[in-house]
């Protein structure tokens, strides 16, 4: 539910300022407050359902997304509506958090990551798919009716979670939803340092893909004057990418061991950002070279992320909810903490320079937080 959040209604942005009579900046602090929100409801929700059970938590996001949704659609102002838009967020987040400890709670190891992988391929789609969506509700409806749409999604989403995902997680495994039972559980788990490692690499390769969809449209629509069709039908591509290659881990991990493949698949990001950087800088980039290592990037990240994901889980043995909160809160402090790095290189780098800059500095420290920590469980 986060993606359809965050992106469908993207299109309507500026219809919403000329009816709301706001500011582009004001519009898009709407879009900043859905962020926030997903955030830290992950880090309230996912120990919430350690505490009550996987289902009863996300059957209330789920409706706490639905009534924002609907009352964003009556939303007087702008003031409104970046209030109702955080709680929009807080409510999607459980279906983040609490996904990602369901499937914990059922797999383990290799399983785990083939079932992420999977998991990928629905929320791969999700962002491409999403403002395509409401760009077609503005054929037929208003701004508000993409976030009625989106109270419609969220109903159907609500049957089918009280109809067909059952509870997994037994009362004998639940920890008290107590100040001080969260916060040990929250020090426990940064404590340790396997777990804090592959949270790292997941929110690096998570990071290396908000900046492609962040920059891409300065790259590839302002440096190489690609058209709007162009630009979809490309950012369509990677999309596809993205959704494709983790089906791919499952058959890896049949020969190899996660840790193997991490050691091979991080240094490929180094490789293709590093490329982007060198013949951007030099003026020898083409459009079409660009969208070879950017595709390139993508798949990479696509196989790796569900495999450092399930390390990540497999570290810790009890509070899944909250092991999946610190991984999706982490995803969302690195991504804004590098975002504003790539506008800053634009003013010393082309777009595509600065976008690869930045991507080789984070592909380059998620190499060695793996390398060191290999060497160390050595």
């Amino acid at each position: 539910m986060g993606p359809w959040t965050v992106d469908a209604y993207l299109p309507a942005f500026p219809e919403m300022a000329t009816d709301l009579r706001a500011s582009p900046a004001q519009i898009q602090l709407t879009l900043t407050s859905a962020l926030v929100g997903l955030g830290a409801g992950q880090l309230l929700l996912g120990p919430l359902s350690d505490s009550l059970g996987r289902k009863r938590p996300l059957l209330l996001g789920i409706l706490l997304h639905i009534g924002a949704s609907i009352a964003a659609a009556m939303a007087p102002s702008t003031e409104v509506l970046v209030g109702l838009r955080f709680v929009q967020g807080v409510g999607s987040a459980a279906a983040a958090v609490i996904a990602m400890a369901i499937v914990r709670d059922l797999y383990d190891g290799a399983r785990l990551a083939a079932t992420l992988s999977r998991l990928m391929l629905i929320t791969g789609v999700a962002p491409t798919v999403a403002p395509s969506f409401g760009a077609q509700l503005l054929q037929v409806a208003d701004w508000r009716g993409i976030f009625l749409g989106l109270a419609g999604i969220g109903t159907l989403v609500f049957g089918v979670a009280a109809l067909l995902i059952p509870e997994t997680l037994p009362p004998t495994q639940r920890t008290p939803f107590r100040a001080r039972t969260v916060t040990r559980t929250y020090h426990q788990q940064l404590a340790n340092t396997r777990f804090v490692r592959y949270v790292g690499i997941v929110a690096g390769c998570a990071t290396l893909m908000f900046i492609y969809i962040a920059g891409s449209p300065f790259v590839l629509q302002e440096q190489f004057g690609a058209s709007q069709r162009a630009y979809g039908w490309i950012f369509g591509g990677g999309a596809v990418v993205l959704t494709v290659t983790p089906q791919l881990t499952p058959l890896m991990l049949r020969h190899y061991r996660p840790t193997t493949l991490l050691l091979v698949l991080l240094p490929g990001t180094v490789c293709a950002s590093a490329a982007l950087l060198v013949t951007a800088y030099f003026d020898l980039l083409e459009v079409e070279l660009a969208v070879v290592l950017i595709w390139t990037m993508l798949g990479i990240v696509g196989c790796a992320t569900p495999i450092a994901t399930a390390l990540a889980l497999t570290q810790v043995h009890s509070g899944a909810g909250s092991a999946a909160a610190v991984l999706g809160a982490a995803r969302f402090v690195l991504a804004a903490s590098c975002a504003p790095l790539v506008g800053l290189m634009t003013l010393f780098l082309n777009a595509a320079a600065a976008m690869g800059l930045v991507m080789v500095v984070l592909s380059v420290l998620s190499c060695i937080v793996l390398w060191a920590g290999t060497r160390h469980d050595r």
